[in-house]
């Protein structure tokens, strides 16, 4: 995600993410959040990309 929006005008660094993470889940760590929000969290990390790089998120291309 951080390689991904270092060129936008609000590029994401781990510390941003990790900071906006602690808050929004109430969480020290990853591994203090529940199985159970997996969902919840790679929904909003989807979308802390998507606002950062204007809706343009970047595709994976085939790998063989």
């Amino acid at each position: 995600m951080v390689r991904e929006t270092r060129h936008s005008a609000t590029p994401l660094t781990y510390a941003t993410i990790y900071g906006k993470l602690k808050t929004r889940f109430q969480a020290g760590s990853y591994n203090e959040i529940a199985d159970s929000r997996f969902d919840e969290l790679m929904a909003w990390l989807r979308e802390a990309l998507n606002n950062s790089t204007n809706g343009e998120a970047p595709e994976q291309g085939s790998l063989f």
